[in-house]
């Protein structure tokens, strides 16, 4: 039995129908005949998957809930896993790219049974040209809960049922031990002296925070690129509903790698925001909604140890501009960068653990009136300002061709969250020689996702003609 960190227990008490707390991917195979495999590719799929059960705590663990959550939830694991409950085979798709699109926003919509490992895998079948892929493929569509991995320990799950060669997998030693659930007096028992001392840890850890709050005041960083972070309201910034959509664009990755190099010390994630920045601005201008202070964005961090290979999440937060107030790509692109570093070092300052130490030890009684508010406050009229607009993930990923069993991947998208206030996430995500970045966004804070994906691809190309010389 493993008790949740602060952040895993965060994305588990904010679990809404219509806010689902899931992370997703949709990767996308030729699909290549095997005659090794009688049962045809669902058959295949589930044995692989039954195969590498092993190789990730995810698969196979479920939630337990302390009683009077006095304290954070625990993972134990499932005595009752069936792998038939979190595998699925949706019909083939017939349609072009927009419905396949349509059919992974509507999957990713459905929230998990929380009484379940927190995982489902959905098989789709049918894909082609009309979709832009190979004849004979396939696409794979998965979802985990954002309590049992992050975009890094993501990995493990796409290490479990990829390699880098066709063919099957070393057999893999199976010493799974199931756990029956604790009876409640005994988790009580275990875990009343941390409800208790939790407080006064809290406290403690402020008291570390506090200093340097105040040595980050006194840091003088250059006000010409460390716009004020602005509150204010946004159409992404108000209560989303519970459908979910899709906008997505890709880009030739040496092109990415030529626009960092065009400025000194810019980052393939500098690039990332520049574009965003441009779609928003592009966006806001058509639709009439463009103000006159930047939006922000705030931008994941991975601080886990290079030897840590553990589930959950081990993350901090940054928030950046994306400084959608300027037109000029070029400009755009280094106000980001100068912006972005600012924002670095001000977290530098506070220490990249800091809040992820503090949420460790906010009381759940706390938490959960925390987050009860923030979902109220998404009713007030108009909405409420906030420093936050949207959240830019870039997730990092392969760069040579991956095989589920003889089953090339030829492409991958991933799939963040959604929740009151903050109604457009992004997800930067590379493969090969391709990066793409995929937009996700409900009907209510996003009205003409179309445009927007138009505004992304817009956005890069007047970079790349800026930056870049003609035919490059």
């Amino acid at each position: 039995m493993q008790q949740l960190n602060g952040i895993d227990t965060f994305f588990v008490h904010h679990e809404r129908p219509h806010a689902p707390m899931h992370i997703g991917a949709m990767l996308v195979y030729q699909r290549t005949n095997n005659p090794t495999h009688i049962d045809g590719l669902f058959g295949e799929i589930r044995q692989l998957f039954a195969d590498r059960l092993p190789l990730s705590p995810i698969f196979r663990r479920k939630l337990v809930e302390l009683p009077y959550q006095m304290d954070r939830p625990c993972w134990i694991e499932d005595a009752d896993f069936q792998l038939d409950r979190h595998l699925h085979q949706e019909p083939p798709c017939t349609g072009d790219r927009d419905e396949l699109l349509a059919r992974i926003a509507a999957l990713h919509a459905e929230p998990l049974d929380m009484g379940q490992p927190l995982w489902k895998a959905h098989l789709i079948d049918g894909l082609g040209p009309k979709q832009g892929y190979p004849r004979n493929s396939f696409a794979l569509y998965v979802k985990v809960h954002h309590a049992a991995m992050d975009g890094v320990s993501g990995a493990n799950i796409l290490a479990a049922v990829n390699g880098r060669t066709p063919g099957g997998f070393d057999p893999v030693i199976d010493d799974w031990q199931p756990e029956i659930s604790p009876q409640p007096l005994e988790l009580a028992k275990r875990y009343w002296r941390r409800s208790v001392e939790k407080p006064v840890r809290f406290v403690a850890q402020a008291s570390h925070v506090i200093p340097r709050l105040r040595k980050l005041k006194q840091t003088r960083l250059d006000p010409s690129h460390q716009p004020d972070i602005n509150w204010q309201r946004s159409p992404f910034s108000g209560r989303i509903c519970h459908q979910r959509q899709i906008s997505r664009v890709s880009f030739n990755m040496d092109e990415i790698r030529a626009l960092r190099r065009v400025l000194p010390s810019t980052t393939v994630n500098h690039v990332i925001l520049c574009i965003v920045g441009g779609a928003l601005r592009q966006y806001l201008i058509e639709t009439d909604q463009l103000g006159s202070e930047p939006l922000n964005a705030l931008i994941p961090m991975n601080v886990r140890n290079k030897d840590d290979a553990a589930a959950g999440n081990a993350i901090s937060l940054m928030l950046a501009s994306t400084r959608s107030d300027i037109a000029d790509p070029l400009q755009r692109l280094q106000a980001v960068r100068d912006a972005a570093k600012s924002a670095r070092a001000s977290s530098e300052i506070l220490g990249k653990r800091s809040l992820g130490e503090l949420i460790d030890n906010v009381p759940v009684g706390v938490e959960k009136l925390l987050l009860s508010t923030l979902s109220a406050l998404a009713h007030w009229p108009g909405g409420v300002p906030s420093p936050i607009h949207t959240i830019v993930s870039n997730v990092p990923g392969p760069p040579v061709p991956m095989y589920l069993s003889h089953h090339r991947l030829v492409d991958m998208m991933g799939l963040g969250i959604l929740m009151d206030h903050i109604g457009l996430f992004h997800v930067a995500n590379n493969y090969e020689k391709t990066m793409s970045i995929s937009a996700l966004s409900s009907p209510r804070s996003l009205t003409e996702p179309k445009r927007y994906e138009r505004c992304l691809q817009q956005s890069y190309d007047e970079l790349k003609r800026a930056a870049l010389p003609p035919g490059s």
